[in-house]
This record gives C-alpha cells, structure tokens and sequence, in this order.
C-alpha cells in the first residue's frame, strides 16, 4: 500500500496537479518526503509493487536496487476456470473521479464504436458532469450502472476492461478483470501499467492517445480475442494469494 501510495503522489506531483490532489493525497505527499529525505537509509528493505516501480524509486529517489523488493498486489477474486465469451461489451470499474479517472476520454471514444456497449461501475461525485458529456454529444452506447454487490458477476458481463486514468498507483481492477479473462486496455500513465501488460494481456495506449488509437485497440484485441483472454487468466495467477503469500513469506525469511 505504501509503495502503491507513493507512485501515485509522484505522478500528481510529475503531472502539475498537486494542488488538486492535496485533498485525496496528503498522506502519500508525507510518505514521498520521508523516503526523499532519507527513511531509506534507515529501511533494511523497501517493498514495492512492480519492477516498475524499482525502477523508477531507484532513478528518482536514489534507491539501491538491493534494498528494493517486488511483492504485487493480490486479487480477492476467483480465477475463471472456463473459456470466455466475446461481446461487444467494454466495462469500466472505477470512482466517478474525472480528474484522475478520465471516463470522458473512453466516454467521448464511444461514439467511434456504434457497435459497441461502455458499461461504466462506481460512484463518484462527478457522474451529473459525465450525464451531461454524454446527453451533449448524443452519446447513446455508455451506461453507468453504479455500484455493484456482485463484483464478479460485473466483470463477466463485459469483455474488455478499460483504464484511460491521468494517473494510479497500480490498479488492481485491473488485475481482477485478469483473473476473469478480460483482455486489458489501458493508458501507459503510471508504471505498473508496464507490468500488467507485458505477456500480451492486452494493449497499452499511448499518455496523449486519440480515440483513433483506442478504436483500433479494441478491434485488434476483438478479432483475437481468445489469445488475449487465455493470456490474462495466466499472468492474473502471479497474483492470486497463495502466490503473494509465498512471496511475503520468501521476503520476510530472507
């Protein structure tokens, strides 16, 4: 949580929005200082979510590599054990947050893919803002469909999960879509995203993507869909608990 906190406050800071951030990120500003000012020194090891992540703590906060150990995020989350089926159906699974979010990104998108359903699930101050984004440009194929009881059912309903954040921490709706074999499609704007995606589990836009580039990732992913869903239900194993726990139980023994 600590490392998954401090590349977050760093990608605030990196992409001039501190002041707007102060509110959610005051925390992780006092954890980015202290490791900047020295804690590491002090740190026998310091656990961190990607090899990402390592790299960038090592480049920015002059970290040793050494002192550095990679333990991700688990997923709460059954593994789906049968071969998924394809639908037109992208889902978002994220708080109506448009400032870091950027649901109006895959929202106005939509209107390139006719064909094509956005489920959106969360809550968040900003859905009256994105109601009205969509009513303004006509936007019929995006549907919020507020929070879910049934998180696993949610993610089976769709296909594709979508990620267009301005920046995370790591995203583990990311991971739990994995698990329940939906192929990823995600902004590179935080490091982790690096490591989800590097074994073909899905496409990687670029941080000033258009929608040209988010439209064709969708068809290269539907026109091969079943190698992108087998792909995700593998890599999602590196973070089932019993992975995880053997690699706090590795960490804490060495």
């Amino acid at each position: 949580e600590i490392a998954s906190c401090l590349v977050g406050s760093e990608m605030c800071i990196r992409d001039r929005d501190y002041k707007y951030n102060q509110k959610y990120h005051l925390y992780n500003r006092i954890l980015y200082d202290s490791i900047s000012h020295g804690i590491e020194k002090k740190a026998s090891k310091i656990v961190v979510l990607s090899d990402r992540d390592r790299e960038d703590f090592s480049k920015k906060l002059n970290i040793p590599y050494s002192k550095m150990y990679v333990i991700p995020h688990s997923v709460d989350i059954d593994i789906s054990n049968t071969k998924k089926l394809v639908s037109k159906k992208l889902i978002m699974v994220a708080r109506i947050d448009n400032r870091q979010k950027r649901l109006d990104l895959a929202i106005k998108a939509m209107k390139f893919l006719p064909d094509w359903q956005l489920d959106i699930y969360g809550k968040g101050n900003d859905l009256p803002k994105l109601l009205k984004l969509i009513e303004k440009n006509s936007i019929t194929n995006v549907f919020f469909k507020g929070l879910s009881d049934n998180v696993t059912e949610a993610y089976d309903s769709g296909s594709i999960h979508v990620m267009t954040s301005d920046f995370e921490g790591f995203g583990i709706t990311n991971i739990e879509a994995m698990a329940r074999g939906l192929p990823l499609i995600i902004r590179a704007t935080f490091p982790a995203s690096q490591d989800i995606i590097k074994n073909g589990e899905g496409i990687l836009l670029a941080p000033d993507w258009d929608a040209g580039e988010y439209v064709n990732a969708v068809k290269t992913i539907y026109n091969s869909y079943h190698d992108y869903s087998q792909r995700c239900k593998k890599s999602a194993e590196n973070y089932s608990h019993e992975n995880v726990k053997k690699k706090w139980v590795d960490f804490l023994a060495d």
